[in-house]
C-alpha cells in the first residue's frame, strides 16, 4: 500500500454502499451503487487509493473516494488529505511531497520500514550471483531447469529473465519476496517465441502453475503480480496464437482475477479470442492445477472453455449433425393466416387504409376471447395484449376503442392494456421493458407506428432502420412474445400492387422483419385490398383479399381476382371510358387516337397515347398480337358490381 493513503479508511466507505464487494489484495468489485447491477459485478475500486470505476457502457462513472462520498450523500471530508490536493489523473496525486519527507509525513511500522529498504523495482543487487547462490537444488521437470527454478530455505525460487540474463527472483511464499526488477512483468515472456504457437496460451494465476502446465505440454504464463498488477503494455506475441485461456484459481479471487484479466485482454487483443476456463463446481476450494490430478482438470476446464459456443452474439451455432437431427418449427398461427407466433412483424400500407384501426380490432378480438376475426380462426384466445400508441394521442386512441369495442361483448378481463403518448420522437423500448417485466406479462404487442418509437429521424439509413428492427426482436426473445409494427407506403406506386417494395424506410426494415402484411386503399369507397407480403420460413398464400370497412369495422370481402382495376383512380378510369366506349371491340391505335381527338382536342396526341399505354396495363383494355391492335371490355370492373356483393 502506497504510504500516502494509508490513514485513509478508503474499504469501509465502498464496503457500505457496494454491494457483494469482494477481491483480493487491493482490486475489489461489486454490484454497482448507481445503476440496476445484479448480475455481473461491474463497480470496481482499489481500497488503498479510493479510486473507483463502473465497468458497464450504460453507467461509465468513475472518480476518486471524495466524488463517490458525494454522490451516495456522505460527508467527503475523512477521504481528503489535507496535505496533498484531492485525487485526480488516474490515481496520482497533484503534488509529490519529497522522499526525504516520508518518514515525516507517515508512521511506517518497523516491518514496513524494513519492507521499504527491500530492493523490489531496482537493480540494486548482483541477480546472477543471487542465481547461482540460491538456485542449487533443481526440480526435476526440463521446464524447472529451463526456467532456472530452484530452492531457497525450503521454498520455491522463480527466475526473471530479459534480453538472455536473470534481473530477478522471486521468493515463493517467503521473505523477502522480490530481489532485483521482477515487479509487474510476465513469466516466462521470454519464452513466447518458443512456445508451440498451433496450441491456445493459458494464463493461470502463479509460476508454479505455469511449470505443471508447461511441463504438460500448455502454453502458459502468468503475471508476476496476478491480476492486481497486470502489465501496462503486453506482448504483441500474444496474437500469435489461436486462443487465449483464461485459467485463475477456484476461488472468488480467481473469479475476480479473470475478470480482470478477460477486460484487459479483450481491450488490447480485440480481434483475439479469448476465453475463461472455470474447474468444476465440485472441486475443493482455491483448486488449481498443481493440486493432486490437477492437470487432468485443467485439461478437461480448456477444452470445454473452448468448445465451440451455442451462440454468438445474434447467432445461434448448429453443425450439419444438429441441423439434422432437429424437426423444423410447424407454423403456429395466433390469427389464421394474419398474425403468426412468437413473430416479429408488422401491417404496411396507404395512407387513409386504417391501420390503426385494422391491428386494433385484431388486438382487441384476441384480448377478449374472440372466435375469429374479419373471417380468420384465433387459434389462442385470451392473451394478454399491449397496444402502444406513438401517433394519435389518448383522445383518438379512445374514441378508436370505443368505435371497435361497440361490435363485440367487452369483457374487461384485463387482457388489454394501451399506452398512449402525444407523438414525441423517442425511445420507447425501455419504458416498454418495464411494463412487460413488472407490470403487464404480453402475449402480442402492437407499436403504432415504428416509425414514431425511436428518436431515430432518417429510416432512409439502414443502420438507423436496424436500431429499430434489433429493439423489436429483442422484446420478442426476452418475452417471448409475438410483436407487431405498423408502417406505411411510400407515396405513389398503385400500379406495383401490393409490393413489399412499397414500404416506407430502408430495404433493413422489410429485410429484418419476419412477417408482413400489406394493406392498400381502393378506388372504392370503404373497400381495401390486403394480402401477405412475406412470412420467413412458411409457404403463405399471394392471393389478394378484399376487406370491407362499415361502421369502424372490418369484414373480409373474399378472393380479388382483377386487382388492378381497383387500383385505377376513379378519375382515370373516366377518362379512359370516355375513349374506349366508342371504340369497336377490337380497335387500332390508329382508331382509339381518332376518338380522343375527336372529345379532347385541347390534349396532344402524345397525352393520347399515353392513356392507351395506361389502359393497357390493366383488365379495361387487352393488348393482342396484332401490331397496334387492342381489344376492349376484359375484366372492366364496375362501382355496381361491389355495391351488389355487398347486398
Amino acid at each position: 500500500m502506497d504510504w500516502r493513503w494509508q490513514m485513509i479508511d478508503y474499504n469501509s466507505l465502498f464496503k457500505r454502499h457496494v454491494a457483494n464487494l469482494k477481491g483480493f489484495g487491493n482490486q475489489k468489485r461489486g454490484f454497482c451503487p448507481f445503476h440496476d447491477n445484479k448480475r455481473t459485478p461491474a463497480f470496481s475500486v482499489n481500497v488503498d487509493n479510493g479510486m473507483w470505476s463502473c465497468k458497464n457502457p450504460a453507467c461509465d462513472k468513475s472518480g476518486n473516494a471524495i466524488e463517490f462520498a458525494k454522490l451516495v450523500n456522505e460527508d467527503p471530508t475523512p477521504y481528503y488529505d489535507p496535505n496533498f490536493q484531492p485525487i485526480k489523473n488516474g490515481g496520482k496525486r497533484l503534488d509529490m511531497p519529497d522522499k526525504t519527507d516520508i518518514n515525516r509525513h507517515t508512521n511506517l511500522p518497523e516491518k514496513q520500514e524494513e519492507n521499504r529498504n527491500e530492493t523490489n523495482g531496482k537493480q540494486s543487487v548482483n541477480v546472477e550471483e543471487l542465481v547461482a547462490n540460491y538456485h542449487h537444488e533443481w526440480h526435476d521437470s526440463h521446464y524447472s531447469n529451463l526456467f532456472s527454478v530452484g530452492m531457497c530455505k525450503g521454498h520455491r525460487t522463480f527466475t526473471y529473465f530479459k534480453d538472455g540474463k536473470p534481473i530477478a527472483i522471486h521468493h515463493h511464499k517467503s521473505q523477502p519476496h522480490w530481489e532485483g526488477d521482477g515487479k509487474n512483468k510476465l513469466y516466462p515472456e521470454w519464452h513466447l517465441d518458443y512456445m508451440d504457437k498451433t496450441k491456445p496460451l493459458v494464463i493461470p494465476e502463479g509460476e508454479p502453475d505455469v511449470l505443471t502446465l508447461n511441463d504438460n505440454g500448455i502454453n502458459a504464463i502468468t503475471s508476476s503480480a496476478g491480476a492486481s498488477s497486470i502489465p501496462p503494455k503486453l506482448p504483441m506475441q500474444f496474437n500469435d496464437f489461436p486462443a487465449i485461456v483464461i485459467l485463475q484459481d477456484n476461488d472468488v479471487a480467481g473469479e475476480f482475477s479473470a475478470i480482470a484479466w478477460e477486460d484487459r485482454l479483450k481491450a488490447d487483443f480485440p480481434d483475439q479470442r479469448i476465453v475463461v476456463a472455470k474447474y468444476r463446481k465440485e472441486l475443493p476450494k482455491g483448486f488449481d492445477c498443481s493440486d493432486e490430478n490437477g492437470v487432468a482438470e485443467a485439461k478437461l476446464a480448456i477444452k470445454e472453455a473452448l468448445k465451440r459456443p451455442k451462440k454468438l452474439g445474434g447467432f445461434k451455432i448448429m453443425s450439419d449433425k444438429e441441423m439434422s437431427s432437429t424437426v423444423p418449427k410447424k407454423a403456429e398461427w395466433i390469427v389464421e393466416s394474419m398474425i403468426p407466433k412468437n413473430f416479429v412483424g408488422a401491417i404496411a400500407g396507404t395512407t387513409g387504409a386504417k391501420k390503426s384501426y385494422y391491428m386494433m380490432q385484431i388486438g382487441m378480438s384476441i384480448a377478449n376471447g374472440e372466435k375469429q376475426v374479419m373471417g380468420n380462426k384465433i387459434h389462442n384466445t385470451n392473451l394478454k395484449v399491449l397496444y402502444i400508441d406513438t401517433e394519435n394521442g389518448e383522445d383518438e386512441t379512445v374514441r378508436r376503442f370505443h368505435n371497435i369495442k361497440k361490435h363485440m361483448d367487452w369483457k374487461d378481463n384485463e387482457n388489454w392494456l394501451c399506452l398512449t403518448k402525444d407523438g414525441i420522437k423517442e425511445d420507447i423500448w425501455g419504458m416498454v421493458n418495464q411494463v412487460c417485466s413488472h407490470h403487464f406479462k404480453a402475449d402480442f404487442v402492437i407499436v403504432d407506428s415504428i416509425y414514431n418509437s425511436t428518436e431515430v429521424q432518417d429510416f432512409s439509413k439502414g443502420h438507423n432502420v436496424s436500431k429499430v428492427t434489433d429493439e423489436l426482436m429483442k422484446l420478442k426473445t426476452k418475452f417471448k412474445c409475438t410483436v407487431f409494427g405498423i408502417a406505411h407506403f411510400n407515396k405513389g406506386g398503385d400500379d406495383q400492387g401490393l409490393s413489399l417494395d412499397r414500404m416506407s424506410g430502408a430495404s433493413q426494415l422489410k429485410n429484418n422483419l419476419e412477417f408482413v402484411s400489406l394493406m392498400t386503399t381502393t378506388s372504392f369507397d370503404n373497400f381495401n385490398l390486403w394480402k401477405v407480403g412475406k412470412i420467413r420460413g412458411f409457404y403463405h398464400d399471394t392471393s389478394y383479399y378484399g376487406l370491407r370497412w362499415d361502421d369502424f369495422w372490418f369484414k373480409t370481402g373474399g378472393i380479388v381476382t382483377d386487382w388492378q382495376d381497383l387500383l385505377i383512380s376513379s378519375n382515370a378510369r373516366d377518362k379512359w371510358m370516355s375513349v374506349l366506349e366508342d371504340c369497336p371491340d377490337e380497335f387500332h391505335t390508329n382508331e382509339w387516337l381518332n376518338v380522343f381527338e375527336s372529345k379532347h382536342k385541347h390534349l396532344s396526341k402524345r397525352t393520347g397515347e399515353l392513356w392507351l399505354h395506361n389502359a393497357s396495363n390493366t383488365r379495361m383494355i387487352e393488348k393482342l398480337k396484332g401490331k397496334g391492335m387492342y381489344k376492349k371490355g376484359l375484366g372492366i370492373l364496375l362501382p355496381d358490381s361491389i355495391d351488389e356483393e355487398e347486398k
